[in-house]
């Protein structure tokens, strides 16, 4: 499917937006800022967004720039991306949605494909 001009949104539960803090598997102190978008295999399948694969990525605020790689792995064959974050920088999402836009559980972000390989990043307030 062709992606330009499509999108989805995704509903950022406790774990996305703690995923530096949260979990028991968590043996070292982690950077509170360190958040992750979640692809749902709907979405990474429809998509074909693949484990990997990397996007030209802003914010609709223009604060968030960067390339956003798909991480992770899903699918019968694990070809599929099961999350989002900054290439190389796990705490960019965070700045972006934590400290500048004060993101809440339940709020929503919205995954644009502006191109095939560039995508634009919108929180949706619930």
């Amino acid at each position: 499917m062709n992606r330009t001009g499509n999108y989805f949104d995704v509903e950022m539960k406790k774990a996305h937006l703690n995923w530096g803090t949260e979990g028991a598997s968590r043996t070292k102190k982690r950077n509170p800022f360190e958040v992750y978008i979640p692809i749902s295999m709907e979405y990474a399948k429809l998509y074909e967004i693949k484990t990997g694969e990397i996007f030209n990525c802003s914010s609709s605020d223009g604060y968030f720039q960067g390339p956003l790689k798909a991480t992770g792995s899903q699918g019968n064959a694990n070809e599929y991306g099961k999350n989002f974050y900054k290439d190389g920088d796990l705490r960019s999402l965070g700045y972006w949605l934590k400290d500048r836009l004060k993101a809440k559980i339940g709020d929503m972000v919205r995954i644009e494909f502006v191109d095939e390989h560039s995508i634009l990043l919108t929180l949706i307030r619930q």
